[in-house]
Parts: C-alpha cells; structure tokens; sequence
C-alpha cells in the first residue's frame, strides 16, 4: 500500500513545485527590494538604536510585499485571478512578517554582525518565514473561492 502512494507523492510535489519555483524567484526580488530599501535608508538616516533600524525595516519590508504581490498575482499565481487583491494579501502576510521581522530583531540584539550590518537579519528573517508565506499564498489568498 506504502509503495502505491509513491506516485501521488510524486504529483503532489512536482504539481506544487510549478508555484513554489516561481514563488523563490520572486520572493528573491522582493528581498533584493526589501534589503536595498533598508541598506539605503540606513547609509541616510544612521539609526543609532535598534527601534530606529526596525522603523527604517519596515518601510523596506513594506517595498517588498509591495512588489511580492504584484508578481506572485500576475506571475506564480496568475491561474487564480480571482484571488490575491492586495487588500487581502498584506493582512495575511502578517503572519510571515512577524515571523521575519522577529527573528531579524532577535539578530539584532543577538548577534553583532547583525547589528553592524542589518542586511544579515534580514536574510535570517526572510529565510525563516519562507515557508510561512508560501503556505498562506498558496493554500489561503490564492485559492479557487466558489
């Protein structure tokens, strides 16, 4: 019986994988945009503590999602255009953002490289809500609705 569940296993992962692929391409964008925004905002403001370089995160956060729902709507997900309005993908993500932004500010006050140089949370952030995100995006905002 085991053996007979290969198959479907099999089509389960390769028919998720057709999302999930381009799901890492634009997720990628968006933390080229999430990161930049935030290197950039910090060579001009110079936080000097910890809530000021989470303030200066969340508007480059806030271009991330931005440009993440643009494409996974019009890209990874266009099969499915009746779902995935922008005033239901940003609540939704919260989830996924406080799984990055929480583990960004444990680096910060953890981990000193990280409090040097903000971009290496926000890679263990964004790593860590992944899967979060991709689980909402895929089974919650862009379902099929009857």
């Amino acid at each position: 019986m085991l053996a007979r569940s290969f198959p479907r296993i099999e089509r389960w992962v390769r028919g998720e994988l057709r999302f999930f692929l381009p799901f890492l391409c634009v997720g990628t964008g968006g933390f080229v945009i999430d990161a930049s925004s935030l290197t950039l905002l910090v060579m001009l403001f110079a936080p000097q503590t910890v809530l000021h370089t989470l303030l200066l995160r969340c508007v480059g956060f806030s271009c991330g999602v931005l440009f993440t729902w643009f494409f996974n709507k019009n890209w990874t997900f266009r099969e499915r255009p009746d779902g995935g309005s922008l005033l239901f993908y940003y609540p939704l993500m919260v989830a996924g953002a406080l799984v990055n932004l929480g583990v960004f500010t444990a680096c910060l006050v953890w981990l000193p490289l990280a409090a040097r140089y903000p971009v290496v949370g926000v890679v263990v952030g964004t790593g860590a809500a992944l899967f979060v995100n991709f689980a909402s995006m895929r089974w919650i905002i862009f379902t099929k609705r009857s």
